[in-house]
């Protein structure tokens, strides 16, 4: 019985080993990146102004926290997100229609998450726009039962930027007079 019992205590140890690696390989983001380019006009007269746009229409997304990255402007979520027609964004629908492809059993606390905004000029004519998303936990996450000591993160797929990305051209263009957050059920 012991040979059994010391068996088995090595096949545990052995597929904890395994599973470990696997964890830490998903939850590296891959950030997809999505640009598009907006046309300077008398409203968005240079790239400032296109950023200053950008940053506006993302807090009204629920995207408050700012901070600087290299090159960019960086906001966090504190709060509830709301896609670009104003629904919810749950943790659910971000590991179902905004992420990677994430295992069932692999699970976490809520998920928030970052964008990072790039605004780079095209010459005289316009400017390129580009965000990255990427999701993460505050906390650890768990595979199974057994708690993993790293936070989850999740690249996106690159749906919501292109969402956010159409939604900020219609504002660039003028079509949108202000930014209104709204609540879909």
């Amino acid at each position: 019985m012991a040979v059994a019992w010391g068996q088995m205590k090595l096949t545990v140890t052995i597929g904890l080993i395994a599973i470990v690696p696997f964890a830490v390989l998903l939850g590296q983001p891959v950030l997809r990146e999505h640009q598009i380019t907006i046309p300077f006009t008398a409203a968005v007269p240079d790239c400032q102004s296109v950023e200053a746009l950008a940053r506006s229409y993302l807090q009204s997304r629920g995207f408050s926290t700012s901070e600087d990255c290299a090159n960019c402007q960086r906001l966090r979520s504190s709060k509830d997100l709301l896609d670009a027609s104003g629904r919810l964004i749950s943790t659910q629908r971000i590991r179902r229609d905004f992420s990677n492809h994430v295992p069932f059993f692999i699970w976490s606390s809520p998920l928030h998450a970052f964008v990072s905004i790039f605004a780079r000029p095209t010459g005289q004519s316009g400017c390129n726009l580009r965000l990255e998303i990427g999701f993460n936990s505050l906390h650890r996450m768990v595979i199974g039962i057994i708690p993993v000591n790293e936070v989850m993160q999740l690249g996106s797929n690159g749906r919501l930027e292109l969402e956010y990305l159409e939604a900020i051209r219609i504002r660039a263009d003028g079509k949108v007079e202000r930014d209104r957050p709204t609540v879909a059920k």
